[in-house]
């Protein structure tokens, strides 16, 4: 269990890590978004990918190559496909444990990590990517943690319209907002602090509704997932009048709405059968891809735009839950 803790950690500083790295790098902002759906689109191939020894020392061997190429000049492309790299390790070595290791404990270090991600930026973060597939590597070619899925393997009906929206939401302007602090504070710490304060808000909801007792799943989503609506709005119309606090405010806040992503699989009983994972990880690239589009083609008014496409976004969400929750009372 304290490897996947060490790999949930570090999963923490990379994610949190590469945009502090681009930030320092001075890369154009579509570019800094990139390196986060570089290690987003790691955690998605662990779907595709197959698990074999080979293929995980080939990897190591890559990143230990990209890592010879940056001592002499730095490279956009190596750095990405470092990162894609290394995520996909990490996961690979996560797996066995994810499912039991409880979710508030897994979490509570990745919040860790990304309290600690401005460490990343040292060595333009090669110690921290080589350290992390030394380990994960490591962990996998022992055998201890590679999960032999193909006998067992659950069977799921589908992916959760519901859950990719609702991480689409998350990820389209959650990356946008450390640039954001940091243009205003100046200080990578801060960023990272704040960051991960963040995180500590969007695990309440969970925590509170559920020691709450008799709980009212789909009340809780959809009263949460509104709030967060009202939050994305506001947060686009204060970006618009320059209004720091509001917005900063309002990201503190959306957590509470956000937080509340445990109700979905408790929409209907379909729900429940539905490949959860795979859902979260198509929301989680294209999340970030949608935001460098939109970085791309509104400069100047990425908080805006981006805050307004996430509130979109959840309102989607919304709309799909209510699909979902009314065909089952029609059919039930």
């Amino acid at each position: 269990m304290i490897n996947f803790l060490l790999l949930s950690l570090l999963s923490g500083v990379i994610e949190l890590g590469s945009v502090l790295l681009g930030i320092k790098l001075g890369v154009p902002v579509a570019g800094i978004i990139l390196f986060p759906f570089w290690y987003q689109l790691g955690n998605l191939l662990m779907s595709y990918l197959p698990r074999k020894k080979s293929l995980y020392l080939f990897m190591l061997a890559i990143v230990i190559l990209g890592t010879i190429i940056n001592s002499f000049s730095w490279s956009y492309i190596v750095l990405a496909i470092q990162l894609v790299i290394t995520s996909y390790c990490i996961q690979a070595a996560r797996e066995k444990n994810k499912k039991s290791c409880p979710t508030w404990l897994k979490r509570s270090f990745r919040i860790g990590g990304f309290a600690i991600s401005a460490i990343f930026v040292s060595c333009n973060g090669q110690i921290i990517l080589i350290a992390s597939i030394f380990f994960s590597v490591l962990l996998l070619l022992r055998g201890t943690t590679i999960e032999r899925v193909a006998s067992g393997k659950k069977k799921y009906q589908g992916i959760s319209l519901v859950m990719i929206f609702h991480q689409i939401h998350y990820f389209v302007y959650t990356y946008i907002m450390p640039i954001y602090l940091y243009q205003n504070t100046k200080s990578f710490i801060a960023v990272a602090i704040a960051f991960a304060i963040t995180w500590i808000v969007y695990l309440s909801p969970q925590v509170i509704v559920e020691k709450s007792g008799n709980v009212k799943y789909k009340k809780v989503f959809f009263v949460g997932h509104s709030f967060l609506a009202v939050c994305l709005g506001l947060m686009a119309w204060m970006s618009r009048f320059g209004c720091t606090e509001g917005v900063l405010c309002c990201w503190l806040l959306t957590g509470f709405g956000g937080g509340t992503v445990f109700c979905i699989k408790h929409l209907c009983s379909k729900y429940e059968k539905m490949n959860m994972d795979l859902s979260e990880n198509i929301g989680h690239v294209v999340g970030p891809f949608l935001a460098v589009c939109i970085c791309y083609y509104f400069p100047n008014i990425e908080i805006t735009a981006l805050a307004f496409v996430s509130c979109i976004s959840v309102v989607v969400a919304l709309l799909s839950a209510i699909i979902v929750v009314v065909k089952e009372r029609k059919n039930g």
